[in-house]
């Protein structure tokens, strides 16, 4: 039951543990919340095969995705920057942050962690070679930029154009 929960492993993260302990379990929390979510973590081998998802399901996923949200958007910062230079950690960790929903920050009036975010990630970006690492950092800035919510996107703009020109 305990590895059903984000917020419990994101807390458990923070602890002292070895590399490869803290490995497994950013892998681990990507996957819950990926659950959670209602997206498939096992794709099906009939690729055609459509998933219908009841009105119950999305309300369950949606309800999910809030509270995801608000738990990990209070610790993810931390997060990656305990564990920034550790790309086996740091990879998984950023792709969390396509699974919080942006307007938390805008609504909340907290632009500002969210720039202090994507500074991060940005960071980390080049500070890194691994190809995970770069890929979910080149999702977060597309997360942050299109696929995110309207209203952030002026903050994360200057961000990523900074980034590219560097």
């Amino acid at each position: 039951k305990v590895l059903e929960e984000p917020e419990m492993i994101a807390q458990t993260l923070m602890l002292d543990m070895s590399m490869e302990e803290a490995a497994i379990l950013a892998n681990i929390l990507v996957l819950v919340i990926q659950k959670s979510v209602g997206e498939d973590i096992v794709k099906p081998n009939d690729l055609s095969a459509s998933k219908t998802v009841s009105a119950k399901q999305r309300h369950a996923s949606e309800i999910a995705h809030e509270t995801i949200t608000k738990k990990m958007s209070a610790i993810i910062s931390d997060l990656l920057n305990k564990y920034q230079a550790e790309a086996e950690v740091v990879g998984p960790l950023v792709e969390v942050v396509r699974y919080v929903k942006l307007e938390h920050y805008s609504l909340s009036h907290l632009e500002h962690e969210f720039t202090a975010l994507a500074e991060q990630v940005k960071d980390i970006f080049f500070k890194h070679s691994d190809k995970r690492v770069l890929e979910a950092c080149g999702d977060a800035f597309n997360y942050f930029t299109n696929d995110g919510f309207e209203a952030i996107k002026p903050f994360a703009q200057p961000v990523l154009d900074a980034t590219v020109s560097e």
